[in-house]
């Protein structure tokens, strides 16, 4: 838009028709909004997908978890008697966090245009991957 103004600016000084090139302006920033608009419609749809992964990811992760406290719990096999289920759904957690991490900054940054809002999309993923992670154990016998 700064160019926008500038150029009509220019074009004041050159002797320009005014009428004209503040025609052409207000058609030219009607088209970037309308690009705008259409970008972050289309954008939008890459959010849902993001967050979803996150959360796929966190239940799959408490899932896979409980198969192997299961399995730990029938085998007498000394690999399946060494698998220490609570360090392995610690390492999920964490790796959960590190995913949501990056998740957050690309949606913020990438998607949105504003990366601080990486902080509100990471405090989304965070809560919902938590309550995932806390009922989880529920399920499993550590």
């Amino acid at each position: 838009v700064k160019s926008i103004l500038y150029t009509v600016v220019i074009a004041f000084r050159a002797g320009g028709r005014a009428p004209d090139i503040i025609d052409y302006a207000a058609s030219f920033i009607a088209e970037i909004r309308a690009f705008e608009e259409i970008k972050e419609s289309r954008l939008a749809q890459y959010i849902y997908i993001i967050i979803v992964a996150c959360i796929a990811f966190a239940v799959s992760a408490v899932v896979m978890t409980l198969m192997l406290s299961y399995i730990s719990e029938m085998g007498q096999a000394p690999i399946q008697a060494g698998i220490n289920i609570e360090y392995l759904f610690s390492v999920y957690f964490y790796a959960a966090l590190l995913i949501i991490a990056f998740s957050s900054i690309a949606i913020g940054r990438s998607l949105r245009g504003y990366t601080p809002l990486a902080i509100y999309y990471a405090f989304i993923m965070i809560l919902i991957t938590s309550l995932i992670f806390i009922l989880g154990p529920m399920f499993i016998k550590f």
